[in-house]
């Protein structure tokens, strides 16, 4: 078995926020906050900017003593070629700002303390289309008086997880079920950077794709089982988890049941994707599970050798 370093490799969906002018009656010499970015479409998995819709943001001015609540949680939202919102705001000089921002907008129990702490109570992730790409970004200690260009880089909180099987011999699958993944909890996120979750609650299992065969042919392969599904990186250590099968192969001619454990979710890390194989051997119908693990995109990072 190899072991390797996981490295959290944070997706750069650039968000900036720039300059304009006001105006808004007695503000029109100020600079006014606006957003900028690139056409979006709606996606579930956000793999670049253009898959954005609409963001959270929360923004303070002042000194920790005395801070004043510029954005609270509202909606910037995609219209036209632009990045709007509902009021105007506007830079003040001398003043220092604090930006903060989640994605995507409307999440149940978001909020934002003045310190840059995020919370989510009972955040759910859900699966296939209705999956949620949960990220977060933040741009602080920014100086109103040059009115900055402000970079806003979002990472993925989540990780992504695909499975694949194969067999050398004609398998029949009765049942297919990926289970002890954990897919509702509450997230925080320190003024730090450092993420928790608490509160896990686990999934039903996952089923196959609808309208995809339960068969493979020998020598053949069942691909993306359960769709790509984005889940939180915080397995319990008490029941990780496992891909439940029930089949049955043209060697044995019986079904069989077999639960086989994911390695090491313990090191799940956010921001990752995870493609775990599956395979079926010989005429006992050995079972192995090996995986890749690849940043958000695709990109392969390093291939451990489980066997």
């Amino acid at each position: 078995m190899k072991h390797f370093p996981f490295h959290l490799l944070l997706l750069a969906a650039a968000i900036t926020l720039a300059s304009c002018s006001g105006d808004t009656p007695g503000e029109d010499t100020l600079p006014a906050i606006g957003f900028t970015t690139q056409t979006t479409d709606t996606r579930a998995v956000v793999e670049s900017p253009a898959d954005m819709t609409a963001f959270q943001v929360w923004g303070w001015y002042g000194t920790t003593a005395s801070l004043t609540n510029v954005f609270n949680g509202d909606e910037v939202r995609h219209t036209g070629n632009a990045w709007t919102y509902d009021v105007p705001r506007y830079w003040i000089p001398g003043q220092t700002y604090n930006f903060y921002a989640l994605h995507p907008y409307g999440l149940n129990g978001a909020t934002c303390k003045d310190d840059g702490t995020l919370t989510i109570t009972d955040f759910t992730c859900g699966a296939g289309d209705n999956a949620t790409d949960l990220m977060t970004a933040r741009a602080t200690g920014l100086n109103g008086s040059d009115a900055p260009v402000v970079n806003l880089t979002f990472s993925h909180e989540l990780v992504r997880i695909t499975v694949d099987i194969k067999s050398d011999i004609t398998t029949e699958f009765k049942q297919l079920r990926l289970i002890n993944v954990p897919s509702a909890a509450t997230f925080t996120k320190a003024a730090d950077g450092t993420t928790a979750w608490s509160n896990l609650t686990y999934h039903t299992p996952f089923l196959p794709t609808p309208g995809t065969s339960h068969n493979i042919s020998a020598g053949g392969e069942f691909t993306n089982v359960f769709g790509t599904l984005l889940v939180i990186p915080k397995p319990d250590v008490n029941a990780k988890p496992q891909l439940h099968l029930v089949y049955q192969d043209e060697k044995a001619g019986t079904y069989q049941t077999k639960d086989i454990e994911l390695p090491n979710t313990d090191q799940w890390a956010a921001g990752q994707s995870y493609r775990y194989t599956c395979t079926i051997t010989g005429a006992q119908s050995q079972l192995n599970i090996y995986y890749t693990v690849t940043d958000w995109t695709g990109k392969e990072i390093n291939v451990p050798d489980f066997k």
